[in-house]
């Protein structure tokens, strides 16, 4: 109901604003990888420093399962996940805690025909999902920011957090200071140039995470959702408030992007990700979402 509120509120926005709503879907549009067709998270992950990157795998879909089995268990121990390359909204990724779980989710994604990449789990404890909308006339600047904590209702020591299964968001955004929410933009506006994003990190603590010690799970740049406004605890007036001040910073964001040719983005991507989506429905165990 919040996606939809949310979409409504813009596109009324926009067409009083004198603005194409469908023009969103270029907001990030110079990340788009036309010939693959999605934003791919191996071509947005050469965009995070070192110091915040997890070490990453992608491997082939002609490649050999036997092949790819050896590789990933010279490169990691376990647990690691193996994620979709175009992946949102967790559907499609697997928690890979034993060779059982390995060879289970090699088989499934053999039969997939998806491209697929490993990726470590980090060290952190904590998961936060950092949303901004960047300045149209300021690349340091953010005309909307909101920090959420990713929170297992199972109490699970390693999920794979989620809008669908077992996730809920509390959020942050009113426990950090003017200078605390400077630090973390200047962190996250670091990577890349995206117009607009969701970072989603894990840090040991939301001091860690303002000093920078943080590790980037994941960036999503096609229609990423603020999580904060999941948050159950978090009354109607202030999601309100929030709605008002992005569709605002949103239509001002389109209202910036320069003239010309407009790649075709939804579509393709809309077509990728109920593949993936297609891909879960028939996944049987708790651990693979």
């Amino acid at each position: 109901m919040i996606r939809t509120v949310l979409n409504l509120h813009f596109i009324w926005k926009a067409l009083w604003a004198g603005v194409a709503p469908w023009r969103f879907f270029q907001l990030n549009a110079p990340y788009f990888n036309d010939e693959k067709g999605y934003f791919s998270k191996l071509d947005i992950e050469q965009y995070i420093p070192n110091r915040w990157r997890l070490k990453s795998i992608n491997f082939p879909l002609d490649m050999d399962i036997s092949e790819i089995k050896q590789v990933l268990l010279d490169t990691y121990q376990y647990p690691f996940f193996l994620k979709p390359e175009w992946g949102q909204n967790g559907y499609g990724v697997f928690r890979i805690r034993d060779t059982k779980e390995l060879n289970e989710a090699l088989m499934i994604i053999e039969q997939s025909h998806i491209p697929y990449f490993a990726q470590e789990a980090g060290e952190d404890v904590c998961e936060f999902e950092i949303f901004y909308v960047r300045c149209p006339k300021s690349d340091n600047e953010a005309a909307v920011f909101s920090v959420a904590e990713s929170r297992s209702y199972a109490g699970e020591s390693l999920p794979v957090h989620s809008v669908h299964h077992g996730t809920r968001y509390h959020d942050m955004t009113d426990e950090f200071s003017y200078l605390e929410i400077k630090k973390v933009l200047e962190h996250v506006l670091s990577i890349g140039s995206f117009r607009m994003a969701r970072v989603g990190v894990k840090a040991d603590s939301k001091e860690a995470l303002i000093e920078g010690k943080f590790q980037v799970i994941e960036i999503n740049l096609f229609t990423p959702m603020p999580l904060n406004l999941l948050d159950l605890n978090q009354s109607w007036r202030v999601k309100r408030m929030f709605i008002w001040e992005l569709s605002q910073a949103l239509v001002n964001a389109v209202h910036e992007l320069p003239k010309g040719a407009d790649k075709s983005i939804f579509w393709k991507k809309t077509k990728m990700h109920y593949k993936v989506k297609k891909l879960s429905s028939f996944l049987s165990s708790p651990n693979e979402l």
